[in-house]
């Protein structure tokens, strides 16, 4: 996700960026877990 589409996209959100990863290796860079604790907290867990 580029800066510009996090900054139009509407609430709830969180930017998480890891320049040094593609999209193919974001897992490697830690995303699965970005994504998991977000639903985690926004569903009161």
């Amino acid at each position: 996700m580029s800066f510009a589409a996090n900054s139009a996209a509407p609430e709830p959100k969180e930017g998480w960026f890891a320049p040094e990863a593609g999209h193919e290796d974001l897992a490697r860079y830690g995303s699965l877990d970005v994504v998991v604790a977000f639903i985690d907290r926004r569903l009161g867990g």
